[in-house]
């Protein structure tokens, strides 16, 4: 198993709340799971790429047992650079980072953007996000 390290830094003209939810999270996971437990997370990120009615593109969380038994539901918003990308890492983040070092997971992301940026560790995209992905095993979504 491989480690997985992101660095957020947040932009002065983003609005984003992501060090928020990542705290938020990491508390729901530390007091709802335990240790060695496996979760599963599914994530998706959206984003008005026609009438461009919102600046923000938003994303979503859903984490559950290896049971299905619901764990978490929750989402947020980010800046908008016309496609889901920022949307999909940003959830994926949110989740990465939160995650306690003693349980392990499996997540499910529809994004293939977001599927090889992590795979491929550092990410800089000068007009999108600021995150930094390390190398992992993310064929299967395994952290």
């Amino acid at each position: 198993m491989k480690n997985l390290s992101l660095h957020i830094t947040e932009k002065g003209e983003d609005k984003s709340d992501i060090p928020e939810k990542i705290n938020n999270l990491a508390q729901v996971l530390h007091h709802s799971t335990k240790p060695n437990q496996h979760i599963l997370v599914y994530t998706d990120g959206s984003t008005e790429t026609r009438k461009r009615k919102s600046k923000n593109s938003g994303y979503g969380i859903y984490i559950t047992t290896s049971t299905h038994t619901p764990i978490f539901l929750d989402g947020g918003t980010v800046r908008s650079d016309g496609n889901n990308f920022i949307a999909e890492m940003a959830a994926a983040t949110v989740v990465i980072k939160a995650l306690p070092p003693d349980r392990t997971m499996t997540m499910y992301i529809d994004s293939m953007a977001t599927i090889q940026a992590l795979r491929q560790g550092p990410v800089r995209n000068e007009s999108a996000s600021r995150c930094k992905a390390g190398p992992g095993n993310h064929s299967s979504g395994q952290h």
